[in-house]
């Protein structure tokens, strides 16, 4: 006979309830009273319960993209533009944003010297 499993229904709700109000793992398990460990093992034993954790760790971003599109549906100009700046960045973002090719060679003239050296060079002024 193994050991009685930490996965009682008490578990597994605080874990839902946890991860559904955005707390991150280690949060989530101290939450629930129950190591990453046992947790991970238990993920990896079971896939309804690895589906249901999955689903309960993107319920907050769900929840966040729903209440933000009835915004928008609703008529609200601020949160449209929001919506916009970050989706549709090239459009109608108000930053700029400068993406860098090529190389850069950055020469630095004290990078051959010891801590010694160093310290005479500030030491010297």
């Amino acid at each position: 006979m193994g050991r009685p499993t930490k996965f009682t229904d008490e578990v597994v709700n605080k874990l839902e309830y946890a991860f559904s109000k955005g707390f991150n793992i280690t949060e989530a398990c101290n939450y629930a009273e129950i190591s990453r460990e046992t947790y991970y093992n238990y993920l990896e034993e079971n896939q309804e319960f690895f589906d249901k954790m999955e689903r309960a760790q993107t319920a907050l971003q769900r929840r966040a993209k729903i209440n933000l599109a009835e915004r928008i549906e609703g008529g609200d100009i601020d949160e449209s533009k929001y919506y916009l700046e970050r989706k549709c960045k090239d459009e109608f973002s108000s930053k700029q944003e400068i993406q860098h090719s090529g190389n850069m060679n950055i020469n630095n003239p004290m990078s051959g010297l010891t801590t010694e050296e160093l310290r005479k060079l500030i030491q010297s002024g």
